[in-house]
C-alpha cells in the first residue's frame, strides 16, 4: 500500500471518528457535500496535526487542499516531506 493510500485510510477513519461523518469516496467533495463546515474544518485541522504529527501554518491554508480525502492525504504527505510555503497541490 502506498503512503498516500495509507493516509487516505487513516483520514476516512478520522472523519468518521472526529467529525462523526461518513464519506463515500476519497474523491467526494467534503465542502459541497456538507461534510465539512467552518467548525468541522477547525476540528479537522486539529485532528490532522495531532494524528499525523504535522504543523499546518495558517499562512499556508489553501481550501483546495482540503476538498477531498485524496487532496488532504497528498497535502499531509507534502507536509511530511518538507513543504514550501503557500502551496496548492494540483488535484
Amino acid at each position: 500500500m502506498s503512503e498516500v493510500a495509507d493516509i487516505e485510510g487513516q483520514l476516512m477513519q478520522t472523519v468518521r471518528e472526529a467529525l462523526h461523518a461518513e464519506v463515500d469516496s476519497v474523491d467526494t467533495d467534503l465542502l459541497e457535500s456538507s461534510v465539512i463546515d467552518s467548525l468541522a474544518f477547525v476540528e479537522l485541522l486539529y485532528e490532522l496535526e495531532v494524528r499525523f504529527g504535522v504543523e499546518i501554518p495558517m499562512d499556508d491554508l489553501e481550501i483546495e487542499n482540503f476538498r477531498t480525502i485524496r487532496r488532504i492525504a497528498r497535502f499531509i504527505q507534502h507536509l511530511r516531506s518538507g513543504p514550501e510555503p503557500h502551496t496548492t497541490l494540483s488535484p
